[in-house]
C-alpha cells in the first residue's frame, strides 16, 4: 500500500476504519457543497461504496489526509477519459485555513508526476471557492476555461473554473 509523508500529514489509501469520521465529516453541507461527486446528506452507505470502490483497485490515486493519524480529508487524482488526471481535494470544516489542502495536494501531484509519469493534471472548483482557487494557484494551475459541473450534494449544474497544472 503507498504512503506519502509529507511534513505534517500521511497520505495513505482509504480503509474500513475512515468510515465514521468520513460520514461525520462529509455530513456538512459547508465541506459538500464545494465537492461535485458527493451527496448530502453523506451517509454510512455512502461511505461504505466508496471505501469498496478505493479498496478494489489500490492503484487508484486516492488518498485519505491523515494528521497525528486522524483523518482529516482526502485528495485524488482521478484518471479522464482524455488520459489527463483531474485533481480532487476536500478538508473537514475544523482543518480549513492551515495549508493541509497544499501541502497534501502538492505531495500527491510530486508523487503522481515523478513516480507515476503523470503528464497532464487538470482541477475544476467552484465559483465562490476561493479557497480552492488560492490553493490551486499555490501549485501551478492556471485558469484554462470555465463551464459548468454537476453537484451531487446541491443537485444541479454549478458554475465552475477549469484549471490545468503547468510545470
Amino acid at each position: 500500500m503507498t504512503e506519502i509523508q509529507t511534513e505534517r500529514l500521511i497520505l495513505r489509501h482509504p480503509v474500513e476504519a475512515d468510515i465514521p469520521t468520513l460520514v461525520t465529516q462529509l455530513n456538512d453541507y459547508e465541506v459538500a457543497k464545494w465537492l461535485s461527486q458527493v451527496p448530502y446528506p453523506y451517509t454510512r452507505t455512502d461511505a461504505d461504496e466508496w471505501i469498496q470502490r478505493c479498496m478494489m483497485d489500490m492503484s487508484k490515486l486516492n488518498f485519505s489526509i491523515l494528521l497525528d493519524g486522524d483523518l482529516i480529508g482526502g485528495v485524488g487524482l482521478t484518471v479522464q477519459s482524455d488520459g489527463s488526471h483531474e485533481l480532487g481535494y476536500w478538508l473537514g470544516r475544523d482543518y480549513w485555513g492551515f495549508g493541509f489542502g497544499t501541502e497534501a495536494a502538492a505531495a500527491l501531484l510530486d508523487y503522481g508526476i515523478t513516480d507515476q509519469k503523470l503528464t497532464t493534471i487538470v482541477a475544476t472548483y467552484f465559483v465562490g471557492n476561493d479557497s480552492s482557487a488560492r490553493i490551486l494557484s499555490k501549485l501551478g494551475f492556471e485558469t484554462s476555461g470555465d463551464g459548468k459541473v454537476f453537484s451531487k450534494s446541491r443537485d444541479q449544474e454549478v458554475a465552475a473554473i477549469l484549471m490545468t497544472l503547468n510545470r
